[in-house]
């Protein structure tokens, strides 16, 4: 018999009594049942496939579409739409109604109904009444609070000179006056506002992408601050294409917009430095207004991957770049 031999086997190769020779073998079934059976019942009766659980699989789309907006440009909503969210007001910024005014005669009341809170009107009134006085247009900013962007909405209407030149007249200092023609009073305020004093003409007329602050400040409405936010975002741009993109410039009131686009030009075809998408790098492309970090390492990630991009429509496979998008990048994009 076959457990005979193997009885035999194991006494000769390794010594063993008849008895521990039946102890061996039987050990060895025992691991050979152990090792073998759960393969042989698995072959024989496989486990039930489940079906794919629904809710598990939306829980796996919401996780990657999170992924996928965490990966999205935070730039995008500080620059991608400036009519609707990325050029909202600052805080510093106050719903002015400007009429031409002298600040050395406002009483508090027209102080307010100028649009300014009521806490800072009460303190020029008492700056004033502790002998304070308002020389020249920037004398205003010395009130403590007074807002940057408020004061460039207000600058044409103050009727006070631009700056005192000293001078020996009478035995006062002579002004030299250089304020601007402020613009004709509500129908309301007529009767408080102070007679307009003589000032300066209209500017002329200027080519946008060629304008320097002293033509920008020249226009109603348009103080430093504004014009070097509107050169920064030109500069960053690589030029105006249209006219329309001064409503992307951050904190340029209506007004001064409207008085801007009575006098600023565009050629036809505006010379504008593009944007060589093949060639920058991150720290370059992520200068542009209408990009930021997350889009420039996007597109350089995909230029990397799937080589030079060939056409502006391109750009979509990146799958982070919109139509909208796109439509404002595509003037400012050269291909080489």
């Amino acid at each position: 018999m076959i457990w005979n031999r193997l009885q035999r086997q194991a006494q000769n190769a390794f010594g063993f009594s008849p008895t521990e020779a039946n102890g061996f073998l039987a050990l060895l079934g025992l691991l050979a049942v152990l090792v073998v059976g759960p393969l042989a019942v698995q072959s024989f009766w496989p486990s039930p496939t489940l079906p794919p659980n629904p809710t598990d699989a939306a829980l796996l789309d919401q996780a990657v579409a999170a992924i996928q907006l965490e990966q999205r440009p935070q730039a995008e909503a500080e620059v991608d739409k400036p009519a609707t969210r990325d050029f909202s007001p600052g805080p510093e910024q106050v719903a002015l109604r400007p009429f031409p005014f002298d600040p050395n005669q406002l009483t508090e009341e027209q102080w307010k109904k100028l649009g300014l809170k009521p806490w800072l009107a009460q303190r020029i009134v008492k700056y004033r009444s502790r002998g304070g006085k308002f020389r020249i247009k920037a004398d205003l900013k010395k009130i403590y609070g007074f807002p940057e962007l408020a004061y460039d909405q207000l600058q044409a209407y103050i009727q006070l000179p631009e700056s005192l030149e000293k001078g020996w007249l009478n035995g006062q200092d002579q002004v030299v006056a250089s304020a601007r023609s402020a613009p004709p009073a509500p129908e309301g305020e007529r009767a408080h506002a102070p007679a307009p004093v003589r000032g300066r003409p209209a500017p002329a007329s200027f080519d946008l992408n060629q304008a320097d602050t002293a033509q920008l400040r020249a226009v109603r409405g348009i103080g430093p601050v504004l014009a070097e936010r509107i050169i920064k975002f030109r500069r960053g741009l690589g030029g105006f294409h249209s006219l329309d993109q001064l409503q992307e410039v951050y904190g340029l009131p209506p007004e001064a917009r409207q008085a801007l686009l009575e006098v600023a030009t565009l050629p036809p075809a505006p010379a504008i430095n593009g944007l060589a998408i093949n060639q920058a790098d991150v720290n370059t492309l992520k200068t542009h207004p209408y990009l930021g970090y997350n889009l420039a390492q996007v597109i350089v990630n995909y230029r990397q991957q799937h080589g030079p991009f060939a056409t502006p429509d391109d750009l979509l496979k990146t799958q982070v770049i919109d139509a909208e998008k796109l439509a404002k990048l595509r003037p400012y994009l050269k291909f080489e």
